[in-house]
Order: C-alpha cells, then sequence, then structure tokens
C-alpha cells in the first residue's frame, strides 16, 4: 500500500484533521536531502494536558513544535490543480511548509523541478522566487497532482535542502511535511500524518481487442501505453511466427514496493486450417480498467519462446506541466 513518510512530534493539528503521527526525522546537512533519524518522538506537553481519543494532545501551550494552525502563512503556492485528478479520494493534496524558524526575518528562494515529458533528462523548472519569511512565519507550497518533483529551498546564499516527492506521497490519509529552517540555518524535515491503510491500485476488468493476424512489416514488438480517466490502454503489434496466431494475457501484477503494474502478454497459435508462410504481426488493444488507485508506472511485456520482450514502460502524469511563471 502507500504509505507516505512523514516525520515528526506535533502538539496540535488543527484543521488537516488528521488522527496520529509517525516516527520522528532529525535534521539533515545543509544542502543535503539526506536526513538522520531519530527514535520516534513523543508530543510535548505539560502533565496536566489530556489527551484527546486521536492521539492528540489538546494542550495549546507553546512548546516549540510546529502546527500551521497556530503560526502564520505568509506565502502559498500551489503545483497543479485538484481539478480532474483521478481517483482522487486515495491522492490527496500534498502541502510542503517552509518555515523560517529564527528570530528575525529572512528571505528564503523557491523553486519546483520535475522530469520534461518524453526521452530527456532535462528538467522543467518553475522559479516560485524569494519569499521574505518574518519569524516564526512559514510558506506552503500545495503539491495537488500525483507525480514526481522536487522542491528546492535556498537561504543564506546556498542550497539549503532538495526536498523529493514521487506518487507514493499522494494517499488517502491527510497531512503535511514541514521543512524547519533553524537559526544557524540547518534544517529539519518532519510532518505529520493519518495512518489508515490506503488500498493499492487494482486491475478490475482486463479486455483485448485485436485484428486478424498478417504478414509482419518489420521485426519489433512495440506498444504505447495511455492513461485514461480509470483505466489505461495498451496499443501494441506483436511479431508471431506466422499471422496465425492471438494475443491473450499471460498474467498481470501489481509490486506496492515499485509501484509498477506489469501486464504480460502472450501469443497463442490459432487452429486455422492454413496460414501463410511468413512471419506475421497481430495488432491489438488492451485495456486495464483500474479501481482504488492507478498504479505509478506500467510495464508491458511480450512473451515469446526467447523469452520476455520489454516493449513498452509508462508513468502516471508523465506529461504532466509545471506551468506558471
Amino acid at each position: 500500500m502507500k504509505r507516505r513518510t512523514l516525520l515528526s512530534s506535533l502538539a496540535g493539528i488543527g484543521a488537516v484533521g488528521v488522527a496520529g503521527c509517525i516516527d520522528d526525522t532529525g535534521a539533515g546537512a545543509p544542502g543535503t536531502g539526506d536526513p538522520t533519524t531519530d527514535e520516534p518522538g513523543t508530543t510535548p506537553g505539560d502533565d496536566d494536558g489530556t489527551d484527546t481519543p486521536d492521539g492528540t494532545d489538546d494542550d495549546d501551550d507553546d512548546d516549540g513544535t510546529f502546527n500551521p494552525d497556530e503560526q502564520t502563512e505568509a506565502a502559498r503556492f500551489e503545483i497543479g490543480s485538484p481539478e480532474g485528478v483521478a481517483f482522487a479520494n486515495n491522492n490527496k493534496p500534498v502541502p510542503v511548509h517552509v518555515r523560517n524558524d529564527a528570530d528575525e526575518e529572512r528571505d528564503f528562494a523557491l523553486r519546483v523541478t520535475r522530469p520534461t515529458p518524453g526521452p530527456t533528462d532535462d528538467l522543467q523548472v518553475r522559479d516560485l522566487g524569494t519569499t521574505t519569511l518574518p519569524a516564526g512565519d512559514y510558506a506552503t507550497v500545495v503539491f495537488y497532482v500525483p507525480a514526481e518533483y522536487t522542491l528546492v529551498v535556498e537561504g543564506d546564499g546556498r542550497t539549503l535542502t532538495e526536498h523529493r516527492l514521487d506518487h507514493g506521497d499522494f494517499e488517502c490519509n491527510s497531512g503535511f511535511t514541514s521543512i524547519t529552517v533553524a537559526a544557524d540555518w540547518s534544517v529539519e524535515t518532519g510532518g505529520i500524518t493519518t495512518l489508515m491503510a490506503c488500498p493499492d491500485p487494482a486491475a478490475r476488468t482486463i479486455g483485448i481487442g485485436q485484428g486478424e493476424g498478417q504478414c509482419a512489416e518489420g521485426q519489433d514488438h512495440t506498444a504505447t501505453v495511455t492513461y485514461g480517466d480509470e483505466e489505461v490502454t495498451v496499443e501494441g503489434t506483436f511479431i508471431t511466427p506466422t499471422p496465425c496466431y492471438s494475443v491473450d494475457v499471460a498474467e498481470s501484477g501489481y509490486d506496492s514496493e515499485s509501484g509498477v503494474f506489469e501486464l504480460v502478454l502472450e501469443a497463442m497459435e490459432t487452429d486455422a486450417d492454413a496460414c501463410v508462410e511468413c512471419v506475421g504481426q497481430v495488432d491489438y488493444e488492451a485495456t486495464v480498467g483500474f479501481e482504488a488507485d492507478f498504479p505509478a508506472h506500467v510495464s508491458v511485456l511480450h512473451r515469446t519462446n526467447q523469452g520476455d520482450v520489454d516493449v513498452a514502460r509508462a508513468t502516471w502524469n508523465a506529461d504532466f506541466q509545471l506551468g506558471g511563471d
């Protein structure tokens, strides 16, 4: 199942409405995204604080922990839109708060990067500009579209941290990530989240339509993968020993660790009485209907006598554009 790794302790949870928090993450070295991990923290509070049924403490004393409802949001940026997000209940927005934990106002430069659509290593860049945060205040960057991102935070003339998100950070739980920049410019990344078990993507239906086999125009197996509203469509060409073959599903399955749904197709010889002697091809269209969620990636393989041929791989929202100025 998808489970976000958000780590911190927090006295109050306010408007995000979450029911519990998970382990603590210590501060990483400035300029890196690699925090050290401490033992799970507990919510500090006075002895007369009363625990609420959801596991949070209703003591409102200022104990130095970060609660966005009790501190001032100085700026807000939105990446994407909630409109049109598939399986929205299982892919809630991810807010990331950047907090100035110093006794004076300071400037922070923020930018978001993500992969460029297509076979290239270039990055899209959305510059969010420089934000002046008064002492104790924070800026929020809200990510709506499940995809891969890096939030770069700069201050004091250097990169303080590069916080990465991927599809697994978007799930059914509510919460937030906090990036706290201390007076000495060191960075602590944490957060809070509810702890519901979110459902994995599940293939509800798999259907294959295909044309009659014909003599092959080439020697290569091919396929393309397209995400729809609640289904994934695969259009491909299967190379066969003769045209008298049909395509069927050999196996399929989802790996929660990698986020990959794998679809393996095979060609079966038909019972035709006579068949032209040539290398064949069968054009097909496979449709996989999902429930609960989409997999982050879909991989398509063609199973042949020589082994499995990897013919296509697609990533959900790979074509998402950051937009903005």
